[in-house]
């Protein structure tokens, strides 16, 4: 997953922000990265700090993220092959973020229904198909962090704080 952002100068935050991640979970209180090519591991209220890099990798986070950023030229874009899609997004200003800690704001959570009902997390709890279960954390992004923000309420950060587990 990527943030695709026409942002192209972070953000200080001057006060600490509160966002939410989405991780999954085993056995116990540990929590990993989402995504299946990242086992980074989180422990509650622990300071992770990473430097936010740029990538070459195209996936928005969902069609909701797709559909905003790009207004109109989504569909376009959903029909690219990886190469016209890179030209696409660098043609019209658009940067991709990839490395760093990746949230959702109450704004972004507001826009998305999966997320609003609960639907997406509960789908997966108590399914004995699936090894881990998507949880829903609350997080702080301390001040003094970089922020990079999509204009669909996700967001990612150069530090990151994982405080609760929440669904």
């Amino acid at each position: 997953m990527c943030l695709i952002t026409k942002q192209k100068e972070p953000i200080i935050i001057t006060e600490d922000l509160m966002v939410y991640k989405i991780l999954k979970t085993g056995d116990g209180d540990v929590r990993y990265s989402y995504y299946n090519y990242s086992e980074f591991r989180y422990d509650c209220n622990q300071l992770y700090t990473t430097k936010i890099e740029t990538s070459d990798h195209l996936s928005f986070f969902d069609y909701t993220a797709r559909s905003i950023v790009l207004e109109d030229c989504s569909s376009v874009f959903a029909s690219c092959n990886d190469k016209s899609k890179k030209s696409f997004l660098s043609n019209n200003g658009f940067i991709s973020y990839g490395q760093g800690f990746h949230f959702i704001t109450d704004a972004g959570i507001k826009l998305r229904s999966p997320y609003k009902n609960n639907s997406y997390i509960n789908k997966y709890k108590g399914n004995h198909l699936y090894p881990f279960r998507p949880v829903m954390c609350k997080c702080i992004i301390p001040r003094g962090a970089e922020v990079y923000y999509d204009q669909s309420g996700l967001g990612i950060a150069s530090e990151i704080i994982v405080t609760d587990i929440i669904l």
